[in-house]
């Protein structure tokens, strides 16, 4: 929310597609900016097994790619740390 607010941009724009939901993205991209999630949250979702696999990687998206927030806020808004 605080980058939103600093911005005025969303951080996080899922989209569907015909490979996965909407949820999927969302959840891809949050794990793309803070790291994959941690196991025991996983296992206190009641829907994990629609968006995980037991290894805890995505079950429509298996490949992530990690971006720190720096990198983002120097890609999306062209912020440069002095």
């Amino acid at each position: 929310m605080m980058y939103e607010m600093l911005t005025g941009d969303l951080l996080f724009q899922p989209r569907k597609n015909e490979n996965w939901s909407k949820n999927d993205d969302h959840l891809a991209q949050i794990q793309e900016l803070v790291g994959n999630f941690h196991p025991h949250f996983i296992a206190r979702s009641p829907k994990r097994k629609h968006y995980f696999n037991k290894d805890g990687t995505m079950r429509r998206m298996p490949t992530l790619c990690h971006y720190p927030l720096e990198v983002v806020l120097q890609m999306k808004n062209r912020v440069v740390k002095e």
